[in-house]
């Protein structure tokens, strides 16, 4: 039925339909007929794009699905550096301050992450001579080194997560990330199109468990596309936005000089403390030494996201001078729509379930391009077969020969 041939019929029969309605409905009628009539295209675009940057999709998925629980598997694989039995009351940082300098020789401290919890570690983050980064655990209750690793992830979970920020390759596998979020979201977008349930519900959300290869792989497909489609859509988005983010709010590149080591006066126990007083209600989550006299503390307010807080306090470690307080309630209007764009990319806004789910949905990839390769494979064998027929109909004399 015509548009104009519902409008009319909807008018003669006096249907309680509202205005809101009926215009929702023509303009879904119109697309579905302007769908249909470019749905080859739509598939041609599908297969470019999926055969183009399937692999690419394959990496960036199978790598999202081993890092949603990195921090988890990290702890789990460290527990004698990262966890401890409470014993009493913390020691001064200040007894193992001078202890902690000599583990890396030659080597700048430049963080300090503090232990959120009785049972968590301090961990030591310093520069050394190479370039190569290098964390020590302390004990918090006794003060002893307790190990130390190079790098702030296991060899494995370091090497994924690369692979899955940057392919492992710097600035040109940043771009490289970006763009194959944008062929996820055309290849979500075309494959929501050639659904088969838009024709009819029960078809396509139908997987013939008992049917040949190739009648098996278009149902895995078609319904494992629909269903993780939306998933795929939002994450090849929101991985967009945040290569986006990165790109823009990367700091300049670092000078060739390297700061001298930072060399308090003030004993560094002193220097906290005056942070506390600064920001009574913030809890120190890490520490910074920019240069050989400056120590920036990072603190968290109560209403701060889980992983992402902006207020600090800025001191001389020379003559314990408060230097700047920096205290923000509610974040930048940027952070603001940069925060739920993260929770949506790594599955955190749903806690324990979402990410359980987002670990599934990143297998997807690999399911719809080995599924979808063996769909495009069947159709150019049938459209061979199809060519050769027409031939031979056309030409029986001289493919006879041939």
């Amino acid at each position: 039925m015509a548009i104009a041939d519902l409008h009319v019929e909807i008018f003669r029969r006096r249907l309680p339909i509202s205005p809101y309605a009926i215009s929702l409905l023509s303009w879904f009628l119109f697309g579905r007929v302007l769908v249909m009539q470019q749905r080859n295209r739509v598939l041609r675009l599908h297969n470019f794009v999926g055969i183009l940057g399937g692999l690419f999709l394959v990496v960036m998925g199978l790598t999202g699905s081993a890092i949603v629980f990195h921090q988890e598997i990290d702890h789990a694989l460290n527990t004698h550096l990262m966890q401890v039995l409470p014993q009493g009351k913390p020691v001064s940082i200040d007894t193992f301050w001078n202890s902690v300098q000599t583990q890396v020789p030659g080597g700048r401290l430049e963080s300090i992450q503090m232990p959120q919890t009785p049972n968590e570690t301090y961990r030591f983050g310093f520069n050394a001579k190479d370039k190569t980064l290098w964390e020590v655990f302390v004990h918090p209750y006794t003060g002893k080194v307790l190990g130390m690793r190079q790098g702030d992830r296991t060899p494995v979970m370091s090497f994924l997560y690369n692979l899955h920020h940057d392919l492992a390759a710097g600035n040109m596998g940043l771009w490289l990330v970006g763009f194959s979020g944008i062929i996820l979201m055309l290849q979500s977008i075309t494959g929501l199109v050639l659904w088969t349930g838009w024709r009819k519900l029960k078809n396509g959300f139908r997987v013939r468990w008992r049917a040949p290869t190739p009648l098996l792989s278009f149902d895995l497909h078609n319904v494992g596309g629909v269903i993780a489609n939306f998933f795929l859509l939002l994450s090849g988005f929101t991985g967009v936005v945040i290569v986006g983010a990165h790109i823009v709010l990367a700091p300049p590149a670092e000078a060739a000089k390297v700061p001298q080591p930072f060399a308090p006066r003030i004993e560094l126990s002193e220097l906290l403390r005056k942070a506390d007083s600064a920001i009574p209600k913030g809890t120190t989550t890490s520490i910074a030494f920019p240069d050989a006299q400056t120590m920036v503390v990072t603190k968290k307010l109560p209403q701060d996201h889980a992983r992402f807080y902006f207020s600090s306090v800025t001191l001389d470690g020379s003559t314990g001078k408060t230097l700047e307080v920096n205290e923000v309630s509610e974040p930048a209007l940027m952070w603001k729509f940069l925060i739920p764009i993260a929770d949506l990319h790594f599955g955190t806004f749903g806690g324990l379930p979402t990410r359980i789910f987002y670990v599934l949905v990143g297998l997807m990839p690999t399911v719809l391009f080995v599924t979808g390769l063996v769909n495009w494979r069947r159709r150019r064998s049938l459209g061979a077969k199809r060519e050769l027929a027409i031939a031979q109909a056309q030409h029986p004399q001289e493919t006879s020969v041939q």
